[in-house]
Formats: structure tokens, C-alpha cells, sequence
């Protein structure tokens, strides 16, 4: 998509892409009220929705902008550091996968344990 010539073969996997990405932004804070209390949920929820704002909003477009200056001084004309910038943050989706894949393993232990961790940070747990 960042590297194609043909405007109409951009918009179609532009198109295609934020068809797919919009199927995601659910789980995250929804996982992260389920490994809490009830009485925690909104707290877990609002810091998973600051630190996405910080890290992905914030930082992101930040560090892409740097990239892109860096290039930039490197002696490519404004429109290459752009685009190999968009490219090189392509590689964040390597750390997500790491990250996806230490969820996959421990994610399933820290559901049991909830309530069992609930209790031992001294919560009264009411469980049927």
C-alpha cells in the first residue's frame, strides 16, 4: 500500500485494511475488565484507554515524524522519508505479535486466578 504507484490499488487495500482493523479495538478493554473485579472494571478500562492514548496516538505519530526527519537529513526528498518512515514502523506489528503471543500463554492462568489473587490483595469476594 505505501509503496504502490497505482492511486486506485491504494485505496482498495487502504480500504481493505481499516475493513479488518475495525474488528479489534473490542477485546483489548474488554479483557481488561475480565481479569479484574467488577468493582475495578472502570479503572482497568480507563488506564487500558490512556495508555493506548499515550503510547499509540501520542508516541506513535511522534516517532513515525522523527523517523521521517531523520530520513529526511539523510539527503531523500520529503515524500521518500515519509513513506520509508510509514514503512520502517511497520515493525511495531513484530513487538505485538511478541506481546499477542506472551498473552496466548499466560492469559488463560490469569483468568482462573482472579478471584484467588482478588482475595489475596485482601478483597472480600462473595463467589457462588
Amino acid at each position: 500500500m505505501v509503496y504502490t504507484d497505482s492511486l486506485h490499488m491504494a485505496f482498495f487495500l487502504n480500504f481493505a485494511h481499516h475493513l479488518f482493523s475495525a474488528c479489534w479495538p473490542g477485546i483489548p478493554p474488554t479483557t481488561a475488565s475480565d481479569l479484574v473485579m467488577p468493582r475495578m472494571r472502570a479503572i482497568a478500562g480507563a488506564y487500558y484507554i490512556l495508555i493506548n492514548t499515550m503510547l499509540g496516538l501520542a508516541l506513535g505519530p511522534y516517532a513515525m515524524g522523527q523517523l521521517s526527519d531523520y530520513f529526511a537529513a539523510t539527503g531523500m526528498d520529503s515524500a521518500d522519508s515519509l513513506r520509508s518512515a510509514i514503512a520502517w514502523s511497520l515493525l511495531i506489528f513484530a513487538v505485538s505479535l511478541l506481546f499477542l503471543t506472551l498473552a496466548w500463554r499466560n492469559l488463560p492462568r490469569d483468568e482462573a486466578s482472579r478471584v484467588q489473587r482478588a482475595r489475596d490483595a485482601g478483597e472480600v469476594v462473595n463467589q457462588q
